[in-house]
């Protein structure tokens, strides 16, 4: 699933293949980071690893970690040293983490929670998020890998509200944005757990921009020619 937005300030953007099978290409992001152009968004699809590259006038340099396990010290480690984590992707085996120098720099929360869940799980999880969002911290990032979820927070002032929901199939996550667009809600994460989506809509303080949401894309360079042309831009992949 692609999620593109307008109005974002990403420049021209560039979609880089890995196939499943293959090994983990870092010359391809070196390439990349050469050319002045950023990673601005990943994800595990059918289509293999799917890396979303272009230019980003408020992003610095950056910084991957590419595993088979969940890579905490990675993320911690640049939070510590003021990256922020932009990108969060796995396949259930495999992990990609990247790390970004982002003007203004934003701290940083990570969680996680177990799926399925029972209805006193659940009831935590709206409290834990709902204390989050009371400290400023909105959900930026969703990924399931098995039966757990990770989550990424950050800091965020020009957040209004967030709200989620865990649609079962792909045309149930449209049906969610089509309802919550006109409220001026737009999709900021969303990936594929054990039988249904989680997905995360946020308001904020600014005017909303169009959005569109690409769920099963056969043909993803040449569907997103057609959205480049109408100046979108690639914020989310996932699974």
């Amino acid at each position: 699933m692609y999620v593109l937005s307008q109005g974002t300030g990403i420049g021209r953007q560039s979609l880089i293949p890995f196939d499943y099978g293959s090994q983990f290409e870092p010359d391809l992001l070196r390439a990349t980071w050469d050319n002045d152009e950023h990673i601005i968004a990943a994800g595990f699809t059918f289509h293999g690893l799917q890396i979303a590259t272009a230019r980003h006038e408020s992003w610095g340099n950056q910084k991957y970690n590419i595993s088979q396990e969940y890579p905490a010290e990675f993320m911690a480690d640049m939070n510590r040293k003021g990256y922020t984590i932009t990108e969060l992707a796995s396949d259930g085996l495999n992990w990609l983490a990247i790390a970004t120098e982002v003007y203004p720099a934003r701290p940083q929360l990570f969680f996680s929670f177990n799926d399925p869940a029972s209805d006193d799980d659940r009831a935590r999880l709206e409290l834990q998020i709902k204390e989050l969002a009371d400290a400023g911290y909105f959900i930026t990032d969703a990924v399931c890998a098995g039966d757990v979820w990770s989550i990424v927070t950050t800091y965020n002032p020009d957040i209004v509200e967030q709200i989620y929901s865990f649609p079962v199939a792909a045309q149930d996550i449209s049906d969610y944005f089509m309802k919550n667009q006109t409220s001026g809600f737009r999709v900021s994460a969303a990936d594929y757990g054990p039988g249904h989506y989680f997905c995360v809509m946020t308001k904020t303080k600014s005017r909303p921009k169009a959005q569109a949401i690409l769920p099963g894309v056969e043909n993803p360079n040449q569907v997103m020619d057609q959205y480049w042309g109408m100046k979108f831009s690639i914020t989310h992949i996932g699974h």
